[in-house]
């Protein structure tokens, strides 16, 4: 299965800080302190890492709204093929069913759907128990269902909102946006749909495009998102950040959620080691601060996490053919 959350989907997140409150993306990033999304292709899975840092930055630039901003402002374009999937589904049900099965496709958690002859409720549950801007992710997620009823021959409307928050002084407000009425301080994080409103159709319901979209939905789903891409994806990070106190496989383990000798292990599978990839993601980030800064070679090497100039000298030299001082006077 894939894993990493969809490029496509992150990207909202910056249109709600720009357009609703007016913060400047590359204020964002700096606060996060992980590379732009800017740098990827919208098709692109960025680890669940670089999104808990995103949504923790935007958070605190923010405020409580922040994740209703974002699931307003989610369209079914923001989750690429599975939203064209969905919108083709036959009624309202197929398409929120079809979107609890895949939500692997986006990687922003999992839901659980519990149908009864009268009415169906979707259970959303974040992918581990505690996630930075919890309850905004949570309220994210939920509010696109509403959103995705919009798309129906005739507006299928959910009955209800559960919330386990805490009530807000601006609760008409949630109540307005998912249309409907909203339990706060509940025993789960739900939507819940009467069963009239499911079996109505929606506008651009296509039967064989659905199927031809779920095919490829689910092949893509097949493909997965190395751990040499999640620990390049983490190294970036960290030298954006300039630097943990230690770069060792010891701390990338942990970061990415696994023992030491697992890491290990799933390097070997893909052909390469902690070692080789620390040292590509070093050259990379040397060749940028050669060309674009006039940092010493001395003040590289201590960003790269070189505890002297010399090792890294002789890893640049190694691999360029030319020292640092030669490159830059090349370049």
């Amino acid at each position: 299965m894939n894993e990493g959350v969809l490029v496509r989907y992150l990207s909202t997140i910056e249109e709600v800080l720009l357009l609703d409150y007016g913060i400047d993306t590359a204020r964002l990033y700096e606060e996060a302190g992980v590379k732009p999304l800017s740098g990827y292709k919208l098709s692109d899975r960025v680890p669940m890492s670089y999104s808990d840092q995103l949504w923790e930055a935007a958070f605190k630039l923010s405020d409580h709204m922040l994740g209703m901003h974002v699931g307003k402002r989610v369209r079914y374009t923001s989750f690429a093929s599975l939203g064209h999937m969905l919108i083709t589904s036959k009624t309202v049900g197929d398409a929120i069913k079809a979107s609890c099965e895949n939500t692997a496709y986006v990687g922003s958690g999992s839901f659980q759907v519990e149908e009864t002859s009268e009415q169906l409720q979707v259970t959303y549950f974040p992918y581990q128990e505690k996630i930075p801007a919890q309850t905004c992710r949570i309220e994210a997620s939920l509010l696109p269902f509403s959103q995705l009823g919009r798309l129906a021959a005739q507006t299928a409307i959910p009955s209800e909102v559960w919330l386990k928050r805490e009530k807000p002084e601006n609760a008409d407000d949630y109540a307005r946006m998912f249309n409907a009425p909203v339990q706060f301080s509940a025993p789960s994080n739900s939507i819940f749909w009467r069963q009239k409103s499911l079996k109505l159709h929606m506008i651009e319901a296509n039967p064989a495009l659905h199927q031809t979209l779920l095919k490829h939905v689910r092949k893509e789903l097949e493909n997965p998102f190395t751990i040499k891409a999640q620990l390049k994806e983490l190294l970036e990070n960290w030298f954006a950040a300039r630097l943990p106190s230690d770069l060792s496989v010891q701390t990338a383990a942990k970061e990415l959620g696994l023992s030491t000798r697992s890491l290990q292990r799933k390097l070997e599978d893909e052909n390469t080691t902690f070692r080789s990839e620390l040292l590509a993601c070093r050259m990379q980030k040397a060749h940028s601060l050669l060309e674009e800064t006039k940092l010493s070679v001395s003040e590289i090497a201590t960003r790269l996490g070189y505890s002297e100039p010399a090792p890294f000298v002789r890893s640049f030299k190694k691999h360029k053919g030319l020292s640092p001082a030669q490159f830059r006077s090349a370049s």
